[in-house]
């Protein structure tokens, strides 16, 4: 589970940097399309599957800490398949802005059966409204295995998001990704 070590060792240094009295707000942007089905090499299960358990193990490091940031989940591409025209609008917040140690993290993505489309693009505009003002204290994980033919500009989005360096904290995990 490299990915969950990285992610893990990343947000616990992430209160360090908390500042201006703010709570820290943490918004996972998960890729739900089809190719999340796909199995994970050196994995039994599914890209999916590695993603439940690493917000598991992440709501693991949180319980009992003084530092509980509000963290929220949204999901893009499951809902609709690929060949229905409005399936580049397939985003979705599934748990709104709550305490990290409240609700089971990973089970937000139980009902989440990856096998549409759907368009990061569009998820990072729905990251913006969840956000409503991204403040230096807000990061965002993006965790995704590719683009689509939905996605077009997706420098505008990263740039809402970031506002020149006084905005969100952007991270991106990727499996699979040809860079």
């Amino acid at each position: 589970m490299r990915i969950a070590a990285f992610l893990l060792a990343g947000l616990i240094a992430f209160p360090a940097s908390a500042a201006k009295n703010e709570p820290t707000r943490i918004l996972f942007l998960v890729d739900a399309s089809a190719s999340m089905a796909t199995s994970w090499s050196g994995s039994a299960g599914d890209r999916m599957g590695a993603v439940r358990t690493t917000l598991d193990a992440l709501e693991e490091v949180f319980q009992g800490r003084n530092f509980q940031p509000e963290v929220s989940l949204r999901v893009f591409g499951d809902q609709l398949q690929p060949s229905n025209p409005e399936s580049c609008a397939d985003t979705r917040l599934i748990r709104s802005w709550i305490p990290a140690d409240e609700d089971n993290l990973g089970a937000c993505l139980d009902d989440i059966q990856p096998h549409g489309a759907g368009s990061l693009a569009l998820a990072l505009d729905g990251v913006l409204l969840d956000l409503e003002v991204p403040r230096e204290n807000d990061l965002v994980l993006i965790i995704v295995d590719g683009l689509t033919r939905c996605d077009r500009d997706l420098q505008k989005a990263f740039d809402s998001l970031t506002l020149d360096g006084e905005g969100a904290e952007v991270h991106i995990f990727g499996f699979g990704l040809n860079v």
